[in-house]
């Protein structure tokens, strides 16, 4: 089984706050995809947003700045 790099996810409520920060984040450049929500994380709309370790406080600005609507941010352990 391949072992799933460490990284950030974004979580969200609803399917277009997830498509909104996909085309925010493209926009700015920022590395991630979105993927399957993973069930430690929530199970609200099902799809959330994964970047690289390192990424937490450029994510953070980004959803402040654009106002961008998330559940949470945070570094999978």
């Amino acid at each position: 089984m391949k072992k799933q790099k460490k990284g950030v996810v974004v979580t969200f409520y609803t399917t277009s706050a997830a498509m909104e920060w996909e085309a925010a984040c493209r926009a700015a450049g920022i590395e991630g995809k979105l993927i399957s929500t993973p069930r430690e994380f929530s199970a609200d709309c099902g799809i959330a947003w994964r970047s690289p370790a390192g990424y937490r406080e450029t994510l953070e600005t980004l959803a402040g700045e654009q106002k961008l609507e998330t559940e949470r941010i945070c570094e999978e352990r």
